[in-house]
């Protein structure tokens, strides 16, 4: 049987800062300028596919 790899939707701010790179701020600051934000209930959760979509473009 073939097994399927599941990738995560959407992080939290500690999943943000590591796969970034940057320190709190910064980290929050890059996902407000990718309009990454998600709000569940009163926890914020970033969009992965947001992040990377932003970091593309900006690459260019």
């Amino acid at each position: 049987m073939e097994q399927v790899k599941l990738e995560k939707v959407l992080i939290d701010k500690k999943e943000l800062m590591q796969i970034t790179g940057y320190g709190r701020r910064r980290a929050e600051k890059f996902a407000e300028l990718a309009h990454a934000k998600v709000y569940i209930g009163n926890s914020v959760r970033y969009s992965v596919e947001k992040l990377r979509d932003f970091a593309r473009r900006e690459a260019l």
